[in-house]
């Protein structure tokens, strides 16, 4: 006899793996859309330093800084531009494949791997009971047995 659940831990091990590669996957989204915000924040904080310089006004941020120090900073906000369109870019790219790619294709092979488990659990639970009425049909067939009951 063979214990059908041997195969379905198995699959159960591939499943768990399967779900830590997707939630690797949306973690990894995450982290880009984190560094995203990050970059805005930091473009926010640099347009506001710029305005405060423009205006000849000072603050913690710009306390030894000067007119000067507009273009340089222009400069900054500007790669922030690029760099936060980049990243928009690559997340958008990384949120498209997840949902168009991954999601559908992994629902699909899931499906065909349960039923292709439940179809080999049903296999050996009914290899299993046919071999358990093998054994006390050929019990009852037994002579001893046969004299005993009598």
């Amino acid at each position: 006899m063979r214990n059908g659940f041997v195969d379905i831990y198995h699959w159960v091990q591939g499943e768990l793996y399967d779900l830590a590669a997707v939630q690797d996957a949306i973690s990894s989204r995450a982290e880009i859309e984190k560094s995203l915000l990050s970059l805005q924040k930091k473009k926010a904080s640099t347009q506001k330093d710029i305005n405060v310089l423009n205006k000849g006004d000072k603050s913690v941020g710009t306390l030894f800084k000067n007119k000067d120090d507009v273009g340089g900073l222009t400069n900054t906000v500007e790669s922030y531009d690029r760099d936060i369109q980049a990243t928009q870019q690559l997340l958008d790219l990384v949120t498209i494949y997840i949902g168009r790619d991954v999601i559908p294709a992994i629902k699909k092979d899931k499906l065909a791997k349960y039923r292709r488990v439940a179809q080999q659990f049903h296999v050996v639970e009914i290899s299993n009971n046919h071999q358990v009425a093998s054994f006390w049909s050929n019990m009852l067939a037994n002579e001893a047995v046969k004299a005993a009951a009598k």
